[in-house]
């Protein structure tokens, strides 16, 4: 539950510190220590670049070992509603269609198989069988 927080957390970062005071760093540290998250990682990204990048708290309060750029968190699997966004998003400024087939987009998503050409986005949200169709 502890690692849920820490995401929910590390977007609410995002969107509410942004210009919220003169010290933006002071402003994650005090949310960090008002939602008691332990530790955070964050890069700022701008026309596709890493422009900033920052490591507040510690990996594990037992041992205080302080958050680093290596630092691995478990995202709470929170990585497939973000993404979906994303998609949609590109959707919303005429980008992509969902109705178009997904190798239009990764032509080599799977290499050599003619039937990747006809994997669509209603197949990719059925249980995971039918991938075993395409081994």
């Amino acid at each position: 539950m502890r690692f849920l927080w820490a995401a929910i957390v590390s977007v609410s970062i995002c969107l509410s510190a942004i210009g919220s005071s003169q010290s933006p760093a002071a402003d994650l540290e005090k949310l960090l220590k008002d939602h008691r998250v332990p530790g955070l990682s964050l890069a700022v990204l701008r026309d596709g670049k890493i422009v900033e990048t920052k490591a507040l708290g510690v990996r594990d309060t037992s041992t205080a070992t302080p958050v680093d750029g290596n630092t691995i968190f478990e995202a709470a699997s929170l990585s497939k509603p973000v993404f979906a966004y994303a998609v949609l998003q590109l959707v919303d400024a005429g980008q992509l269609s969902l109705d178009t087939p997904l190798s239009t987009y990764v032509p080599n998503f799977v290499k050599g198989d003619p039937r990747a050409a006809s994997l669509h986005r209603t197949q990719c949200t059925q249980p995971i069988i039918w991938f075993a169709e395409l081994a």
